[in-house]
């Protein structure tokens, strides 16, 4: 099949890589040339596959590749994968960590562009981000919330504060010690920002500490 022309550019990119990990393997000692030439079919596997659509298995080879080498022009392209997946908060972290990747003397151009490149698209998918604010009636200041989105829990210092999130759907889960809990679920689209508003309620059962008489 005759390549078409849209792919030339990233098939130029992926040979750019490639040469650039050679390179960096050679100054750097490390890691051995069986690595070096799994990390170089490992990007070219995953190369052919994000051209296909196949975005999964082309992470999955890119992430294979970043682990053995951990340079700029791997790590670039798991931010890129995970983009197409709908994961814009770790593709942002992956060129986060591309665009904050130390320089080197004499290390390749490819290294430095792509330094360049992360630190635009981490710029550019930030705006994307949707994020959700949660709001809990019911209880007084004082009651500590144990707060969970997508069963991960939030620190209790930022169970009320926005929290970035992927677009898409998510799961919400309220609780307190005396409280039932109130699980909700929402979804949201890229750049929206929503405050959801969780009322909570005391548990019949909960059994409370008897009070003191008064002295």
């Amino acid at each position: 099949m005759i390549p078409t022309r849209q792919h030339r550019p990233w098939r130029l990119a992926a040979t750019l890589a490639l040469s650039a990990l050679l390179i960096s393997g050679a100054a750097n000692a490390e890691p051995t040339a069986a690595e070096k030439e799994t990390a170089r079919s490992l990007l070219g596997a995953g190369q052919k596959k994000y051209d296909a659509g196949d975005y999964a298995v082309a992470l999955k080879a890119w992430q294979a590749a970043d682990d053995i080498m951990h340079v700029p022009t791997t790590g670039i392209r798991l931010g890129k994968a995970q983009e197409k997946l709908g994961k814009l908060v770790e593709a942002r972290d992956a060129w986060l960590e591309v665009a904050r990747h130390p320089s080197e003397p004499n290390e390749p151009k490819a290294f430095t562009a792509a330094r360049q490149e992360a630190a635009s698209l981490a710029a550019a998918v930030e705006k994307r981000i949707p994020s959700v604010t949660v709001t809990v009636s019911g209880v007084g200041p004082d009651v500590e919330l144990d707060v969970s989105v997508d069963d991960v829990s939030v620190p209790p210092a930022a169970a009320t504060l926005p929290r970035k999130v992927n677009p898409g759907a998510h799961h919400l889960r309220v609780s307190a010690a005396g409280y039932l809990v109130q699980e909700q679920d929402f979804s949201l689209v890229e750049a929206e920002s929503r405050t959801l508003n969780v009322e909570l309620a005391r548990d019949p059962s909960a059994v409370t500490a008897p009070v003191a008489p008064p002295v």
